[in-house]
Order: C-alpha cells, then sequence, then structure tokens
C-alpha cells in the first residue's frame, strides 16, 4: 500500500462525480468514462454506514471544509479506509460541487 497516492475527484451538488485523477483510476480499476456521470456512492463499501453525501452536501453548501475516513471499495470489490478531505466549490457565489482528496490509511 502507498500512502501517497492522492485520490482526487470533482463532485457536483447531485453527488454525480464529474471528474477523477489518473491515480484514482489506477487504484480504483475504474476507467475514466466508468466513473464520470456516476453517484459517488458508487464507491462507497457495502458496510459502510450513513448517509455521508447527505452530510457531505450540507457542509459544503455552508462553505464548511471538512475531513474525515470513509471506507470505499474498488471496481473488484476490494475494499479500503481513506482519509477524505472535502472542499467546498463556489462560482459567483453560488455552490456548485466539491473537489475531494482521499489519502490511503489502510489496505483492503
Amino acid at each position: 500500500m502507498n500512502q501517497n497516492i492522492r485520490l482526487i475527484a470533482r463532485v457536483d451538488t447531485n453527488g454525480i462525480i464529474q471528474y477523477v485523477n489518473n491515480e484514482n483510476l489506477e487504484w480504483l480499476g475504474y476507467s475514466f468514462k466508468e466513473l464520470i456521470g456516476q453517484p459517488s456512492s458508487i464507491l462507497r463499501a457495502p458496510n459502510a454506514i450513513g448517509n455521508v453525501q447527505k452530510t457531505i452536501q450540507e457542509e459544503c453548501q455552508n462553505n464548511r471544509p471538512i475531513n474525515f475516513p470513509v471506507h470505499e471499495k474498488k471496481s473488484n470489490g476490494e475494499t479500503y479506509w481513506a482519509d477524505m478531505r472535502i472542499q467546498p466549490i463556489f462560482e459567483a457565489g453560488q455552490y456548485i460541487g466539491y473537489t475531494s482528496v482521499k489519502r490511503l490509511i489502510t489496505s483492503p
């Protein structure tokens, strides 16, 4: 496991993935076409609890960056833990989504 991997994504206000970096694609085992336009919940581990997306959107709408651990899964079903930092994105004063940067905590 390489804890220096940075998994970067951009998600809109509906939780839809708009962008992912190459490291993210390589780590997750998805292609760009497979992830773009999909709900970010596609990455949630089956046993993840709570509505993470709802919490993220509420905090971001109030322009509050947040940081917390997430339990997610790769395309092959393997799960992993990452520390996720969320930064809201505003355009002309309007909240339009967020950027997430994840650093690996554990391996599957």
